[in-house]
């Protein structure tokens, strides 16, 4: 009987003898177990509870990360930024993975996770952090934290945003960085044309790397009226204006090529509003730069992904971002607590990344899950699911629908615990 109900639920039958008693043999090596009672039985219905369910066994692969245990099956949950959850099916087409949730879902638990076991297989992890919250604990494994404001030493700024290799990722890099300081809206087609006219000739005056006063210098020369609307912008950044510091002086701190096997966190936490929401978009743009043209693997983590998601230009750099970073080994991950900020934008980028879903409101999470494609009934059902969500709990959705929605919960070993605990971090375990 037992083998008939072993082969109906789809395991092989095997003769298994395990009777738990014997374990008192440990404690009482030979004679009776039970002196003159009869041997217990145990029958059908009193065994399959005690087997676990049928599940297919999920290997881990080399560049695989232990996220925690799947709620339903108990299995271990392993996630691989080129493999994705199953390896035995094809390769996420996008490098992105988003980390969504309302605030106390547990976001940040998760990146830190990702992050230290990342660190430990040697890879180079860049993180950008709006609010600092990250510094105690990179210090504490030997990162380094990068105050994203202006250095202290008056020839070095933050970093040279407009570089490239030919004119047309130059003119991407300028139209970025006029957008960041103003928003989409600037670019009309006679700021676009100016600006295309300016690095063209910029360019075959003196190809390569240019600084904001050239940029503006060779603005100058553009017979247009818009291009007064890009150097009214890029003046107080130029050399010699008020917050120069950031991208014009003659040294960066900042290069594209960073060494291998150390965390950078650029904290943003000591920027005004303003600027925060302008260095972090140049942030992103300088990150892209260094995957495109960077001979070094890494691992970047962008926190408040909204700043970036709600403004076209940027949104597009991510979608593009994640598919350029799958073919060098980068793994790029967003964090959001506003999903509708992906549906807005006409992008792959919700379609094509492994998302892991904390709780969030049914209305947010149903409108989610039906961009990426999920029937209405299931998206019903699923949005229902993430609103209960406790802390730490996701609801891990595989890259292109390349499998089902499964529930998984973090789990975070005590001695980290412990180690994040003693640095004052716990604030994490939301």
């Amino acid at each position: 009987m037992i083998e008939a109900g072993l082969r109906a639920r789809g395991l092989a039958a095997q003769r298994l003898f395990y009777i738990a008693e014997r374990a008192l043999h440990h404690f009482q090596p030979g004679g009776q177990l039970f002196p003159g009672l009869d041997e217990p039985l145990l029958f059908l219905e009193e065994t399959l509870p005690l087997m676990p369910a049928p599940a297919r066994q999920v290997l881990p692969v080399e560049d695989s990360v232990w996220i925690g245990t799947h709620v339903r099956d108990g299995r271990d949950v392993h996630f691989s930024f080129s493999k994705g959850f199953d390896p035995s099916v094809p390769p996420p087409p996008h490098a992105t993975t988003l980390i969504l949730g309302e605030p106390g879902a547990g976001k940040t638990t998760l990146l830190r996770w990702i992050m230290l076991q990342r660190l430990l297989q040697g890879r180079t992890v860049i993180s950008i952090d709006p609010e600092g919250e990250n510094n105690r604990l990179c210090e504490a494994v030997g990162g380094r934290v990068i105050p994203a404001g202006v250095p202290e030493d008056k020839d070095t700024c933050l970093m040279h945003p407009l570089q490239a290799n030919d004119p047309a990722e130059m003119l991407l890099a300028v139209r970025f960085l006029v957008a960041s300081l103003a928003g989409e809206s600037v670019l009309s087609p006679g700021v676009q044309a100016a600006l295309h006219e300016a690095v063209k000739r910029r360019w075959e005056r003196r190809p390569g790397a240019m600084s904001i006063a050239d940029l503006v210098e060779t603005l100058g020369t553009v017979n247009a009226v818009d291009a007064a609307v890009p150097m009214a912008l890029l003046r107080p950044y130029m050399r010699g204006g008020l917050w120069e510091g950031f991208f014009d002086r003659p040294n960066a701190l900042l290069s594209p090529d960073f060494p291998s096997g150390v965390w950078w966190n650029f904290d943003l936490s000591s920027l005004r509003e303003e600027n925060r929401a302008i260095v972090h978009s140049v942030l992103a743009w300088f990150l892209y730069h260094a995957v495109t043209i960077g001979k070094r693997s890494m691992d970047i983590f962008i926190d408040e992904g909204w700043r970036l998601l709600r403004s076209g230009p940027f949104a597009d750099l991510l979608d593009e971002l994640g598919r350029r970073a799958r073919k060098r080994g980068v793994g790029v991950t967003l964090i959001t607590h506003l999903p509708a900020d992906l549906m807005k934008n006409p992008t792959s980028l919700s379609l094509a990344s492994t998302a892991f879903i904390g709780r969030l409101s049914p209305d947010e999470a149903f409108a989610f899950f039906r961009s990426l494609g999920v029937p209405e009934s299931e998206a019903r059902r699923n949005a229902e699911t993430v609103s209960r969500l406790p802390p730490r709990v996701f609801l891990a959705a595989p890259s292109g629908g390349r499998g089902a929605l499964f529930p998984v919960m973090v789990t975070i070993p005590p001695v980290w615990l412990e180690f994040w605990k003693k640095l004052g971090a716990m604030g994490v375990l939301r």
